[in-house]
């Protein structure tokens, strides 16, 4: 009976030191130094739109309000376009963020150019358009979460050399340190070398949140990726490619849109015209991490993910790599890490397929019939593969 007294006390000593040790990461933001961007366009972002292979959406920033143009070029024949443009003020300073969508590109090589008649520097992109050949290839990129240069940016620029010509690169989130100026400048660094040329299909993880996840996007993600307007919310989003569906699912504050989600996952998945189907969200059904479990992901999320048979579900925040599950039974379940911020693997035997002590990432190629799948070290060493094929 005297043990029972002291219950309610181990409870509340418990529930304390849970919030002692995550308080930084919980409530605990610190403030954004003061910065001061240049008034010339700065980070060319290329994001997708719903038409995965011919609608594009740009963006970039500046110190102040600036009459950019922006201009495509193909053929030698050029299209300007009037950027819309956002000021948005955080704890450090103010950020100007210019976004143009434009849909249906015809295939081919385009250039593309921000420019202003007062300012001589030009920000400069290129890409292509590729024809409908029946082939989609993805790259999958887990969390980066760099506070440091610690060869992320070297290994972006190996991986684009080794896979140049893809259709889509899928971030799961986790991509800046916190949502301040200087972890968004230094992500751009890290990504440099592909993000004036390829296209990005980002989803936020809690690192893109202001106090851990808990309250708010930061807001300079939602302009800096101005993604399709097709979901519930505005970073709720799906592509579509000729032979996959992406379905790009907020899992962050899941609880406070439960319904709404659930029921925009539904229908995104079963109103896909595509051979496969991808979800992606950072937070993950499985975890690698000991003790770790997402109850909205794995009891709201994953009876849905069974039910329609979908083929794969990305999932991040833990740092290390696992597959769950062996063709052709479905779903099944990636977790992904592109950090040198590693977690030990908590429970191998609860995988198909674990490691840690890495950096990975991921290949997709996708037909009309298979869909395929390789993962790979930082060393560009193969360490799973897979082949899933189309569901009859």
């Amino acid at each position: 009976m005297k043990l029972k007294r002291y219950i309610p006390l181990g409870i509340v000593l418990l529930v304390g030191v849970l919030l002692w040790v995550n308080w930084s990461n919980w409530f605990g933001d610190l403030p954004e130094p003061d910065f001061e961007l240049p008034d010339t366009p700065q980070r060319l972002f290329i994001t997708a739109g719903e038409d995965g292979l011919n609608d594009r959406s740009f963006s970039w920033v500046s110190g102040s309000e600036q009459p950019f143009s922006f201009t495509l070029v193909k053929d030698s024949l050029a299209q300007v376009y009037r950027p819309s443009h956002e000021a948005i003020t955080t704890g450090g300073g103010t950020t100007h963020i210019y976004n143009v969508r434009v849909n249906h590109l015809s295939e081919g090589a385009y250039n593309c150019f921000v420019t202003t008649e007062a300012l001589r520097d030009t920000l400069r992109g290129d890409f292509t358009i590729y024809p409908n050949d029946g082939v989609i290839d993805l790259l999958f990129i887990g969390d980066i979460q760099d506070r440091s240069d610690t060869g992320s940016r070297e290994l972006f620029q190996e991986i684009y050399s080794r896979f140049p010509d893809m259709d889509g690169w899928l971030f799961i989130g986790d991509m800046i340190e916190r949502p301040h100026n200087q972890w968004w400048d230094f992500f751009y660094h890290t990504v440099d070398s592909i993000a004036p040329h390829t296209v990005f299909l980002p989803t936020p993880g809690n690192h893109e949140y202001e106090l851990g996840g808990l309250w708010s996007l930061g807001s300079r993600y939602v302009a800096t990726f101005p993604m399709p307007l097709n979901g519930n919310k505005i970073t709720n989003y799906f592509v579509d490619y000729p032979t996959v569906r992406v379905i790009a699912l907020e899992t962050n504050n899941l609880l406070w849109d439960y319904s709404g989600s659930r029921k925009w996952l539904e229908q995104s998945i079963e109103t896909s015209p595509a051979p496969f189907t991808i979800v992606m969200g950072h937070h993950g059904v499985y975890s690698v991490r000991k003790w770790r479990v997402n109850p909205d992901m794995k009891y709201g999320i994953n009876p849905i993910l069974k039910e329609h048979s979908v083929d794969l579900l990305l999932q991040g925040h833990d740092h290390a790599f696992s597959r769950n599950g062996v063709a052709p039974d479905r779903p099944i379940y990636i977790t992904m890490s592109t950090s040198d911020k590693q977690y030990p693997v908590g429970n191998p035997n609860n995988h198909t397929v674990s490691e840690s002590g890495n950096r990975y990432y991921s290949h997709i190629r996708i037909t009309n019939d298979t869909l395929y799948f390789d993962t790979y070290r930082g060393d560009h060493s193969l360490i799973d593969s897979f082949e899933l094929p189309r569901k009859s």
